[in-house]
This record gives structure tokens, C-alpha cells and sequence, in this order.
């Protein structure tokens, strides 16, 4: 197989990806690309386009893919690739999901807009609400309209989009949330009083609207959409993902990572995240941490709530009541810090305790910094 890490002797430099650039020539980046071409060994039937695409404009997109077959390799999945579309099948236990992978990109907006409203809080609440669910739904409906259902392998079996949002490059992007609103048209309000066990009340949402673009919310309750059996998301299908999970303390000197961010808060009167940091290494990160699945209540082929047992979260409804459930990691969104330690004359064993207790001083700090009506608008 080519290396996927080798630029192609056909392609100009400056026609390569940035991203891809940094990634084969910097020394922090080695954990990821021992990862990657771990991955890409048993990438089941890649396409002819794929190395030339992930090498140039379709790095993003074809990273997501990598990610997903990654899920499924190290998970509890049998992962192939028996047709050109969908992406993947994946299969456990004698039940087969049909995956089709899509991204959602920046929109090339002018920047002589006028951000909508000028307020702060109301322009983050604005952004959650209508921004984000605009630009995914706009590629979930892409999607919806190639009908993949309607091919003879795909037909009768459960179809899943699943989606990652790289229209933003903040080191903490954006959270779930948007999608979930856009998905089951559907918000959620605390009713409960601040101590009190949280109570949440469910609100329709019927639009969203950004100038003068604006969509139907509930991406379920569109005509054909009951042929899509669930949506996933991920924040978190990105290279520092690969960094992470291809990183050990013995085999790389040359770099240590430091993970802050939030994730669900077990309490059961709390109304914000939890905050979280560590030394990358320390913490036994999995390919379904970061991983989340919504599943259509109105879906033709659904699919069980357990399929996707190994993902930091699962949605659903039952009895027309929703339902969740969360792992005991379900990170929201995080940012990794990356220390390249080429000229470090200490011992690694004191840079990593002080690494430790910096991990320690920013989740702090993160927590710290959490404002509760920005959660409860969020979430």
C-alpha cells in the first residue's frame, strides 16, 4: 500500500495542504503519524483519490474518514468497504450500519457582514442557535438528497451520516449542541431551581435564521429523512486526535501534550460541565470518546440503542419521551497544547509533573471561567 504520509511525486508544493505540510516534517506531530499509517494499513478499500485529496484540498474530509474507520477498527465493529458509497459498513453481532462521512466547511462568508446580534452573550447564543445549525444542516441535507437508500446494497438496512464540523479553527470548537437543536427541532430549558436535581423541559424550535437565510428546524421530520436512521458527531476528528491516541511516553521524547476541556457533569443538580485536564498518556483515551449518535424516532431501519455502546453519548426517543445516555468520559470540546521538547535539558519525569500540575492549574482555571447561562444556552 502507498504511504499515505508521502507527498505524491505529482503534486507541487503549493498545492499540498497546510495541515499536511506541518504534519510529515514537525517532531510533535510523530505520535499522529505513527497512528495514521497504523490506520490507514487496514483502511478497508480505499478509493484512487484518496492519498491525492488527503494530501491537498480534501484533508479535512478525508482526516473524518480516517477517524470513522479508526472508530470501527479499535472498537467493537468489523469495519468494510464493499462499495464506493456509502463510506464504511459496519457490523457487530450480525447487524450491519451503512456510514456515509461528511463535513461541514467554512461558508466563504464576506467578512464585511455584520455579525448578528452586536450583544456578546447574544451573538454566542445567536451563533449556537442559528449559525451552526444552518451550515450542518446544509451538509446533512446534501446528503439526504443522494437517496442512498434507494441503492440495492444500502436498501432495507439502517443509514447513518455522520458529520464533523471544520468550519471553525478554534482550539475549542464548537460542542454538539447546534446539531442536536437542528436534528429533533428541539431545545432544552432548566426549570429547576439552582441546587435542586436539574429537571428539563423540552421547547420546539421551528427555524433557524441567520440574514436572510433561514431553514425548518428538525432535520428528522424532513420528507425522505426517515430513510437516515441516525446522525453522528464528532468535535473531535482531528489530528491532535491522532496525536493522543498514537502517543507513548516511551517511544516519544520528543513530545508531551497537555488535554483541558469539558465534559458531562455527572452531578446530578449541576447545570454546568465538568472541567477536565491531564498529561496526555496518562489518561486511557478511546477512539469512542468524543463520539456522539443521534437516533431518528421516525427511522424506517432503526437501530438499537447498544450498537453504538462504545460512544461518549447516545440520543434517542422512546415512548415519544427523549433519552440519553452518557459514558463516564463524554468530553464536549477540548483543545490540546502540544510541547515539542527538542532542547529540553531536564529530565523528562520532572517535565511531565510539571506538566501534570499545569493540566491541573487550567482545568482549574476552565472551571473557573464557566458562565452558567452561557451552559444553559449551549446545551
Amino acid at each position: 500500500m502507498v504511504d499515505l504520509l508521502t507527498p505524491l511525486p505529482d503534486v507541487p508544493d503549493h498545492k499540498l495542504h497546510w495541515a499536511f505540510k506541518l504534519l510529515v516534517v514537525e517532531d510533535k506531530y510523530a505520535p499522529a503519524r505513527d497512528m495514521l499509517r497504523k490506520v490507514w494499513a487496514e483502511f478497508p478499500n480505499p478509493d484512487d483519490h484518496f492519498i491525492r485529496e488527503f494530501q491537498t484540498a480534501g484533508f479535512d474530509a478525508r482526516v473524518w474518514e480516517l477517524v470513522l474507520a479508526a472508530v470501527g477498527q479499535f472498537g467493537p465493529y468489523k469495519v468494510t468497504r464493499p462499495h464506493e458509497a456509502p463510506d464504511f459498513l459496519f457490523e457487530r453481532d450480525g447487524f450491519g450500519v451503512w456510514i456515509e462521512a461528511t463535513t461541514s466547511n467554512p461558508s466563504g462568508r464576506s467578512p464585511h457582514e455584520v455579525a448578528e446580534p452586536v450583544d456578546k452573550l447574544e451573538a454566542q447564543f445567536h451563533e449556537m442557535n442559528n449559525i451552526v445549525p444552518i451550515r450542518l444542516g446544509s451538509s446533512l441535507y446534501s446528503k439526504l438528497k443522494k437517496s442512498y437508500w434507494q441503492q440495492a446494497h444500502v436498501a432495507g438496512r439502517p443509514f447513518v451520516i455522520a458529520i464533523e464540523d471544520f468550519a471553525d479553527d478554534a482550539p475549542i470548537r464548537t460542542s454538539d449542541t447546534p446539531l442536536f437543536k437542528y436534528l429533533y427541532g428541539m431545545d432544552q430549558k432548566v426549570v429547576s431551581l439552582p441546587g435542586e436535581p436539574v429537571e428539563i423541559e423540552n421547547v420546539k424550535i421551528a427555524a433557524h435564521k441567520h440574514y436572510n437565510k433561514e431553514i425548518p428546524s428538525g432535520f428528522f421530520d424532513l420528507p425522505g429523512a426517515q430513510n437516515v436512521s441516525a446522525a453522528i458527531f464528532s468535535n473531535d476528528g482531528t489530528i491532535p486526535k491522532f496525536n493522543r491516541m498514537g502517543f507513548d511516553f516511551e517511544i516519544h521524547g520528543g513530545v508531551r501534550m497537555v488535554r483541558v476541556g469539558l465534559s458531562t457533569n455527572f452531578d446530578p443538580a449541576a447545570t454546568v460541565p465538568a472541567a477536565f485536564g491531564y498529561l496526555v498518556g496518562d489518561f486511557d483515551e478511546e477512539w469512542g470518546h468524543g463520539m456522539y449518535v443521534y437516533h431518528n424516532p421516525n427511522a424506517k431501519c432503526p437501530i438499537p440503542v447498544g450498537f453504538f455502546e462504545d460512544f461518549s453519548g447516545r440520543h434517542w426517543f422512546e415512548d415519544d419521551q427523549y433519552e440519553n445516555l452518557f459514558r463516564d468520559f463524554s468530553p464536549y470540546s477540548s483543545g490540546t497544547v502540544t510541547y515539542p521538547t527538542k532542547g529540553y535539558n531536564g529530565e523528562l519525569s520532572v517535565l511531565n509533573q510539571r506538566l501534570r500540575k499545569e493540566a491541573d492549574e487550567r482545568a482549574r482555571e476552565l472551571a473557573a471561567t464557566i458562565k452558567e447561562t452561557q451552559f444553559l444556552a449551549w446545551r
